[in-house]
């Protein structure tokens, strides 16, 4: 099914896709066993596992 969400439609999902990149890289700051190797800009998010026994 193909739907025209509109100007306002995409900007409330890109806004919504970077709120929720915000909160994992939150999330992931609070984790030991990952790093956050930068901050989200968009919703794009690059982080890496770093297990305790490396």
């Amino acid at each position: 099914m193909c739907r025209n969400y509109g100007r306002k439609g995409y900007e409330m999902l890109i806004d919504k896709g970077i709120e929720k990149a915000c909160y994992f890289a939150s999330k992931i700051k609070q984790a030991a066993d990952f790093e956050l190797i930068s901050e989200p800009e968009l919703c794009l998010l690059t982080y890496r596992f770093l297990p305790a026994k490396i």
